[in-house]
């Protein structure tokens, strides 16, 4: 039986907007009843609070009631509250906005209550090991820079969420590639930079997509990271340097995970990804959160994480 102890529960009451979480909460407190603690983080700081007692505490497995970046924030708490030491087992509820690393992970749909009845219900339940990434600090399973960021700028200034907006925003822009219009120009948003993966040297050049995995999905069915869950201590990488307008003709081909076109691109397996850019800084996005570093920005892998199959 689970009981308290064993178990944290996590939610963002920002998440989508800060329009559910206050009622997540209360949900899955009643869902919990006494057989696990659920915390409302409403600050970083909230949650690497959180993130500490958990350590102290021994407890045994991390329900994160939250989109994307949600999940991002509570890794990244809990890597470094644990340092070096393994992390409890995690327990993805949904929720928020995106959810594209659930989807990946083929976590079952349905609301976090749901999802955390069904955890409940199997306490001691299958498991999937992953690899992370840690960039800048910060730990998630998805990086990327390039149009990739263009796109969520546009998809988050439209108020857009979830897969019918993306798709939508998709749809728009590619025909944009050919016609022309202001929001290609918004989400075209090349990164010039020089490579290095592992320690092999790409000298600078212009980049339309740039982006490392350790799932293999990004999201509406495109698999630029196939070959991501052969190792937890590595990731893949998907660097494109065609035009835009190539890089939707090869859109069938990420649905496919295949890489991209001879001459394109390339898509190695690698324990390093260092990027360098003249300008002094690097616009990325992790799990869906768009920040800024300095450069050099040095990709590598985090910790290993077990994650509930539910």
């Amino acid at each position: 039986m689970t009981t308290s102890g064993d178990l944290a529960i996590v939610v963002n009451p920002r998440a989508g907007g800060g329009r559910q979480g206050e009622r997540d909460a209360a949900r899955l407190r009643s869902v919990a009843a006494g057989k696990g603690a659920v915390f409302v983080t409403e600050s970083r700081e909230m949650t690497d609070a959180v993130a500490d007692g958990v350590r102290e505490r021994g407890v045994s497995t991390v329900a994160i009631a939250g989109g994307d970046g949600t999940v991002a924030g509570v890794l990244t708490a809990l890597h470094r509250a644990y340092r070096h030491n393994p992390l409890p087992r995690i327990a993805l509820l949904r929720g928020g906005t995106m959810n594209t690393i659930a989807n990946a992970l083929q976590i079952s749909q349905g609301s976090p209550e749901k999802l955390l009845a069904r955890l409940l219900a199997r306490p001691a339940g299958p498991v999937l090991e992953r690899a992370t990434l840690s960039v800048d600090g910060r730990t998630g399973f998805l990086f990327s820079a390039g149009v990739m960021v263009g796109f969520l700028d546009a998809l988050y200034g439209s108020g857009g969420k979830g897969r019918i907006a993306a798709l939508g925003l998709l749809a728009r822009g590619s025909v944009e590639t050919v016609v022309g219009g202001h929001l290609i120009e918004q989400i075209e948003t090349p990164l010039t930079a020089a490579l290095e993966v592992d320690g092999e040297s790409h000298p600078a050049r212009r980049y339309v997509a740039l982006g490392a995995g350790t799932v293999p999905e990004v999201g509406l069915g495109f698999r630029p990271y196939p070959q991501s869950e052969e190792r937890t201590d590595a990731f893949q990488v998907f660097a494109f340097h065609g035009s835009v307008q190539m890089l939707v003709r090869e859109l069938p081909r990420l649905r496919r995970g295949q890489p991209a076109t001879e001459g394109l691109g390339f898509s190695p397996v690698t324990q390093s990804l260092r990027i360098s850019t003249e300008e002094g800084t690097v616009r990325y996005a992790l799990d869906g959160d768009v920040e800024e570093a300095e450069s050099p920005l040095i990709v590598r892998p985090g910790p290993a994480v077990r994650i509930a199959a539910l």
